[in-house]
């Protein structure tokens, strides 16, 4: 079993490094990670020179004006100080094909957390529910409202 998952992570590790970074970000960045490939969408985990960690979301067609929204509502979020939300630091075109590079917020899903845990004291659920819920509200405190129907919670 063990050279069947050895295979997996080399062949993983040598398809990382055939994806070519865009232009702008090949003397900086390198790859850490694939998060996500599909046939229209690629989302990368990217570290810079001085080891910080960011996302990279490349999209094709369809997914265009999706990541451009994101951008646009980062944006938001963060000239609006909230610091709970990953920051975007560039939105851009490339041969036909869209770029969104944002930070990437460290942390365990809430799911592995409880996974971790035993149990959870009265205290722990309390605020663990207050941040999804202060979360929630920002979102749906902009103008318009955002509903976010994927929400991931990340404990740190």
């Amino acid at each position: 079993m063990s050279s069947n998952k050895e295979d997996f992570l080399n062949t993983f590790h040598t398809q990382l490094q055939t994806f070519l970074l865009p232009h702008k970000l090949e003397t900086s960045y390198q790859i850490v990670n694939c998060l996500k490939d599909t046939d229209d969408k690629a989302v990368f985990q990217l570290k810079n020179s001085k080891g910080q960690l960011f996302v990279l979301k490349k999209g094709l067609r369809g997914q265009i004006p999706l990541l451009e929204q994101e951008y646009h509502i980062l944006s938001q979020l963060e000239s609006n100080n909230e610091s709970l939300f990953p920051r975007c630091t560039d939105f851009w075109m490339e041969d036909d094909v869209c770029y969104l590079l944002r930070t990437y917020i460290q942390g365990s899903s809430l799911a592995d957390y409880l996974d971790n845990k035993s149990s959870l004291s009265q205290n722990e659920l309390l605020t663990i529910t207050f941040d999804i819920c202060q979360v929630i509200q920002t979102l749906h405190s902009q103008q318009p409202p955002i509903i976010h129907r994927d929400i991931i919670p990340v404990y740190l």
